[in-house]
């Protein structure tokens, strides 16, 4: 059996295969697991790289390097980590002035083991409450969620931008803002949660109470930005320093995931900031020259922005040896940064949303990877539908990023597979020697080796997140669409005498997809009897020509169906260890 290492969600089954991740230059290098070992005592991993992605574009077949990426300009104007540190400082001093970055301030007051804001969580330990005061009278506050058992010794702050409510809707569906769904998969994981909120948005009131422009425009030292930001630095280093004093398990690494208006905060603190080791920022910007609508007057002030735009500040929020940055857009939302014309403007770039979006992508990538280190992603999440965290963003992005803190570099003598700083399907062979396929891929891709050193075929989404299928012909490569909308990474299995090749990946509809081939033809069908599923399937050889599908469903729940010879699916009995 050939089996395909994938970015997968871990679901403690026993399964063989797991993540890698090729980051930028100056990332300690690490041994994938779960590489393929081959005749000759080569291997095979397929990993994510830490610098580029892929423009909109079918796939077409290439024998060299193509240019299948639209141009994106000089879109980030860092170069150097020096100048990176640079403008670091220089947003700080028009932020805090001479009063200088809240390196060691503390929230004002905390209640320890207050009633929790947010029902139905299933691991919940207690729950604190901060405060903060600022200047001018600004206050704002956040809760700390400490889960119960299981902890990561990781804490996740997660902004909820405008809306004081956290306890939304609880029922397994894309509804609402997402934030009690998020809160319970982060707690149920073990991950520690701060909840935080915009200034101004004091629970239990339903709104926000201080327009914005008044918070921006309040006298002070610096510039009122820094009342949306300040809070998280204070909360920040509360998480560091003060786990003896309030009773809480020492947090070794801080993330930062937001929506909408925290999604904007997401992107603007970690590039301030970076003890923020992996950064989320969902639905929360998109660069000015892209807007239909310039937001709030934080997310256009042309004295902050012309010391750093947004390209500038997803580069530094992403910048640094094992950090990362992976902007979520939904594509289908219905208020903010998504494909909607409302949201949209293609009049700055003259581009669709997918190739502009993807441009900027590329810029900062490839800007990341002449500065040394740091990783950015944009992923375009085609589950939500509407302006929210997704059950997608959460399986597939959240939790799947918490999981590989450390992006390892392939090991001497491995074969490995990841997108480059260009966005295209990068083939570094066991020798070192790097090929660019010039195939425009996004996410992960799924390897095979064929038998008898007959070459590789790889199966990924491209940029429109469809599935492609890329083969290695020789020194050439070809890809052909196979014609499926993913919200996955593909994974792709080789088994049985006959060589079956077999591919699943999720749907938006969050069931499994199904595709075989037998000989030249394929086969695909939507998996009967699988319940919605929880992040990226997992696929196996049980017995020869027998096929498992291990997945996990929105209650955390695994299941496992198996596909006979004939092609019949029959659910069948999972355990901890593995079926």
């Amino acid at each position: 059996m050939t089996l395909v290492v994938h970015l997968g969600f871990g679901l403690g089954l026993g399964l063989a295969g797991c993540s890698g991740d090729i980051s930028s230059p100056g990332a300690p290098a690490a041994a994938p697991a779960g590489a393929i070992t081959m005749a000759g005592g080569g291997a095979v991993s397929s990993t994510s790289s830490g610098a580029g992605p892929g423009a909109p574009g079918a796939p077409a077949s290439v024998s060299q390097p193509a240019s299948v990426i639209p141009s994106a300009g000089d879109m980030v104007t860092l170069h150097t980590s020096d100048a990176a540190s640079a403008r670091r400082q220089a947003l700080i001093q028009f932020l805090w002035g001479a009063d200088g970055f809240p390196a060691t301030a503390l929230p004002t007051s905390v209640d320890l083991d207050v009633p929790t804001p947010v029902t139905g969580l299933s691991n919940l330990a207690r729950v604190d409450e901060l405060h903060f005061q600022m200047d001018a009278g600004v206050e704002s506050f956040a809760y700390h969620f400490i889960p119960l058992t299981g902890t990561q010794a990781r804490a996740v702050i997660l902004h909820q931008g405008h809306s004081p409510v956290l306890d939304d809707d609880h029922s397994l569906a894309d509804v609402s803002f997402g934030m009690q769904r998020t809160v319970d998969n982060l707690l149920t994981a073990g991950y520690a949660v701060l909840a935080m909120y915009m200034p101004g948005c004091l629970p239990p009131a339903s709104g926000c109470t201080i327009p914005h422009e008044q918070i921006v425009e309040l006298p002070t030292t610096g510039n009122g930005i820094k009342f949306f930001l300040e809070p998280v630095a204070r909360g920040l280093n509360y998480l560091e320093t003060q786990a003896a004093k309030d009773g809480f398990t020492p947090y070794t690494d801080v993330a930062m995931v937001g929506l909408s208006g925290g999604g904007w905060t997401t992107t603007v603190y970690a590039a301030l900031d970076p003890r923020i080791t992996l950064s989320i920022p969902v639905a929360g910007s998109l660069p000015l020259p892209m807007r239909n609508a310039v937001g709030d007057e934080e997310q256009f002030l042309p004295a902050f922005y012309a010391i750093a735009d947004y390209p500038d500040l997803y580069a530094l929020g992403a910048l640094g040896p094992n950090r990362r940055q992976i902007q979520v857009l939904n594509r289908h939302d219905d208020c903010c940064f998504g494909e909607n014309p409302a949201e949209f403007s293609d009049e700055g770039t003259g581009q669709s949303f997918d190739t502009a979006v993807r441009s900027y992508e590329i810029a900062v990538r490839k800007a990341l990877a002449e500065m040394g280190s740091g990783d950015f992603r944009l992923e375009i999440d085609e589950a939500a539908p509407a302006h929210m965290i997704s059950w997608n963003a959460i399986a597939s992005v959240i939790l799947e990023e918490l999981r590989v803190q450390a992006r390892p570099q392939p090991a001497p003598g491995t074969e490995a597979f990841a997108r480059g700083p260009s966005g295209t399907l990068l083939h570094t062979a066991a020798d070192g020697q790097v090929t660019d396929t010039g195939i425009a891929i996004v996410g992960t891709p799924a390897a095979i080796a064929l038998p008898g050193g007959g070459g590789y075929e790889l199966f990924a989404r491209d940029p429109h997140n469809q599935l492609i299928h890329a083969v290695e012909d020789g020194a050439a490569w070809s890809a052909e669409p196979l014609g499926a909308l993913l919200i996955t990474d593909p994974v792709a299995v080789l088994s049985g005498p006959s060589a079956r090749l077999d591919v699943a990946a999720l749907a938006p509809t969050y069931l499994p997809e199904h595709w075989s081939r037998s000989g030249s033809s394929w086969a695909s069908e939507t998996v009967p009897d699988a319940p919605m599923t929880f992040g990226p399937p997992h696929l196996r050889e049980s017995r020869q020509g027998q096929l498992d599908l291990v997945a996990r469903d929105f209650t955390h729940a695994p299941f496992r169906l198996q596909d006979d010879a004939d092609g019949v699916w029959t659910t069948l009995p999972v355990t901890a260890a593995g079926p």
